[in-house]
Formats: C-alpha cells, sequence, structure tokens
C-alpha cells in the first residue's frame, strides 16, 4: 500500500502487479479458497475461522440483495 500512497516505488510496484496479472492470464496464479462458504447470517462463524486459523486460504461470505 506505501508505493500507492507515498508514490515511493510505484514503477516496481507496478512491474510486480503486471507480473501477478500475467500469472493469472496464464491460469498460473490462483487464489486459493477456503471451502466453506458462509453467508451475511453466519459471518460471526466466517470471521471464527479467519481468527483461529482453521481457514484453508480466504473465506467466502455469500451476501445476497
Amino acid at each position: 500500500m506505501l508505493p500507492m500512497l507515498t508514490g515511493r516505488g510505484r514503477e516496481h510496484h507496478g512491474e510486480i502487479l503486471r507480473e501477478a496479472a500475467a500469472l493469472v492470464d496464464e491460469g498460473k496464479l490462483r487464489p486459493l479458497l477456503d471451502g466453506t462458504r458462509y453467508t451475511l447470517a453466519d459471518v460471526a462463524d466466517a470471521h471464527r475461522s479467519v481468527e483461529s486459523g482453521t481457514a484453508d486460504g480466504k473465506v467466502v461470505v455469500d451476501v445476497e440483495p
């Protein structure tokens, strides 16, 4: 975040993001998602999973309109 906020190292940060985007485009970089899906009603359970370290990757909370 500092390069975006301060401007220092912004070009290098941009290079890193471009490389990451290329890896995503090539299918070589994908997010690791926890297998459990939560709803807003279960958001406290989702938070406990993250806080306790039992979540395996990113936690998804489905928000329905």
